[in-house]
C-alpha cells in the first residue's frame, strides 16, 4: 500500500507542470485583446476542465501501467499506455484551444 501511495503522489507531482503551463497559456491568450464575453468565459472554463480531466486520465493510465508491470500483464500495460496517451492528448487540446482561437480571431 505504501508503494501505491508513493506512486500516486509522485504521479500527481508530475501532473503539476501541465496545469502550471496551462494557466500561463490561458492568461496570455485571454489578456491580449480578446473580449471577455460570455462565450470566451465558457470556452476558458471548458479548456480548464479538459486540462484537469486529461491530467486525471494520465495519472489513471500510469497507475494502470504500474499495476500491469506488477502482475506482468501485457494487456494491462497496453490499456494503461492507451489511457495515458489519451490523457496527454486531452491536455494538449485544453492548452491549445484558447491559443488557436486567439490566433484565428474567433471571438
Amino acid at each position: 500500500m505504501k508503494k501505491l501511495r508513493k506512486a500516486v503522489i509522485s504521479l500527481s507531482m508530475l501532473a503539476m507542470p501541465f496545469t502550471a503551463f496551462a494557466s500561463d497559456a490561458y492568461e496570455s491568450a485571454f489578456s491580449t485583446g480578446m473580449q471577455k464575453s460570455g462565450m470566451a468565459s465558457l470556452i476558458k472554463l471548458m479548456m480548464n476542465a479538459f486540462v484537469f480531466i486529461g491530467a486525471a486520465v494520465v495519472i489513471f493510465g500510469a497507475v494502470q501501467i504500474a499495476f500491469a508491470f506488477r502482475s506482468d500483464d501485457a494487456e494491462g500495460k497496453t490499456k494503461g499506455l492507451r489511457n495515458a496517451i489519451a490523457g496527454v492528448l486531452v491536455v494538449a487540446v485544453g492548452i491549445a484551444g484558447p491559443l488557436v482561437m486567439n490566433a484565428l480571431n474567433m471571438y
